[in-house]
């Protein structure tokens, strides 16, 4: 399958000062427990790039802190003791390491790896995991932008499968192998480095992708209901924004730019609040 990667427009980032930078950044990993930055969205690239562009602007990074190293590494050296040879080896690593007791996080008996730990450390469960089979799994630093990895998908030709429902919970944790597995190709194909693949995920391809909202927004095609939670402060949060702001809120895939959003609040009151424009 042919991917549309311009070759050109490649060429042209590699040789920028950003494309060097990013590229240096991800040359290898190996180095982990010293770069807390790599836990932060796209894995931290951008303030690293910011941070050589700005004149005088000094970088200090950190280690990991322990709790965070010795997570990283209970995922990498369970994982090691798995074959990845064929898809179904993958699949199988992957279910086995959510088996109660599999991965152990610390010397607490009842500390181990679970779908919940899964789902909301993901950027440290695959750092674990693209530490112990760099070519099969790779980190996973867009938690809470997965629209930027469709506009990727669809702009490089890079065919992802539906994504699982939310109530099939083992299926979206397996997910994570085909989407790796989808980019692992595109690399391929492509002919990227590791490096070069990271440096295109994390920062070429979410910049290329990016729509900052400037200009007039096409005409809706849906309207959608979006729901605050209970008592965790979200109307007071909302209270406290601009008549226009912009914010990120979890949602469907299926929307889109233009999509209009009415925010509605359960707790203290049921109202609806606002209304957005995607």
């Amino acid at each position: 399958m042919a991917t549309t990667l311009n070759r050109y427009v490649w060429a042209l980032y590699l040789n920028t000062f950003e494309g060097e930078q990013a590229l240096a950044y991800f040359q290898t990993l190996d180095d982990f427990a010293d770069r807390a930055n790599l836990l932060e969205p796209f894995l931290g690239v951008g303030q690293w790039v910011g941070a050589q562009t700005v004149e005088g602007m000094d970088w200090e990074d950190a280690p990991l802190d322990e709790e965070d190293l010795q997570f990283i590494v209970a995922i990498r050296d369970a994982a090691r003791q798995f074959p990845v040879e064929t898809p179904d080896q993958v699949q199988r690593l992957l279910t086995d390491l959510m088996d109660n007791g599999t991965v152990k996080l610390s010397e607490g008996e009842d500390d181990v790896l679970t779908l919940d730990d899964a789902f909301s450390n993901l950027s440290l469960v695959s750092l674990g995991l693209h530490l112990a089979y760099p070519e099969t799994f790779l980190p996973y630093g867009l938690t809470g932008h997965y629209y930027l990895v469709s506009r990727v998908s669809e702009t490089f030709g890079i065919p992802l499968p539906p994504v699982p429902p939310k109530k099939d919970r083992l299926a979206r944790w397996l997910y994570y192998g085909h989407w790796c597995a989808a980019f692992q190709e595109f690399r391929q194909l492509s002919g990227l480095t590791l490096p070069e693949l990271l440096a295109f995920l994390h920062d070429f391809s979410v910049n290329y992708v990016y729509d900052t909202g400037q200009g007039e927004l096409p005409e809706p095609r849906n309207a959608w209901l979006l729901i605050g939670g209970v008592e965790n402060g979200d109307l007071e949060w909302m209270e406290e924004q601009q008549a226009v702001t912009e914010v990120n809120w979890q949602g469907s895939l299926d929307m889109r730019r233009g999509d209009v959003c009415l925010m509605y609040i359960r707790s203290p009151v049921s109202a609806v609040h606002s209304l957005c424009a995607l």
